[in-house]
């Protein structure tokens, strides 16, 4: 499950903790029920001898789901567990450009 311990930090970081708990949590548990579950986000945790086997991480835009279906292409099964084993940090204001005019 992704969580974040600083949503009350700004609104911004408030909005983002809205959007993943409507977004990321429904659809693992989903996924999960059926048999699939996929990473998606943070606080996954994947075992060494399975990331060996596929060459390591992906690296991707969707680098965690796509590591998690390679792992399951190789015959590795996984779990969702839906509760809070650790909280990341969410942004707590808009991503600003570096570039000047």
């Amino acid at each position: 499950m992704q969580a974040y311990y600083n949503v009350r930090e700004s609104f911004t970081a408030w909005a983002a903790g809205r959007t993943d708990l409507r977004i990321l949590r429904p659809h693992p548990h989903g996924a999960a029920q059926h048999g699939h579950p996929t990473a998606i986000g943070a606080n996954c945790t994947f075992r060494r001898a399975a990331l060996d086997s596929i060459g390591g991480h992906a690296e991707h835009l969707a680098e965690d789901a796509l590591t998690s279906m390679r792992i399951h292409a190789e015959g590795w099964r996984s779990v969702y567990l839906p509760w809070r084993g650790s909280e990341g940090l969410r942004p707590p204001n808009p991503a600003r450009s570096s570039s000047s005019s």
